[in-house]
């Protein structure tokens, strides 16, 4: 496959292992790159494999809770 390979929302929500609104909030708060095509976002597969490297850790913080 190519890098440069566009995906939709759909197809990078399938590859990073998020929802299409877990996306769109990605692309929203600038931590994924996309291009607008009318009402679509396009993805490159190079961006996805970034945003997973990158991506920061899912849920709520942990407490440094010492008991």
């Amino acid at each position: 496959m190519k890098s440069n390979e566009l995906l939709n929302m759909a197809q990078a929500a399938k590859e990073i292992g998020l929802t299409r609104a877990g996306v769109l909030y990605a692309i929203k708060k600038n931590l994924l790159n996309a291009e607008k095509h009318g009402p679509y976002y396009l993805v490159t597969r190079s961006e996805v494999e970034r945003y997973k490297k990158n991506r920061p850790p899912i849920g709520r913080p942990r407490k440094n809770n010492p008991r």
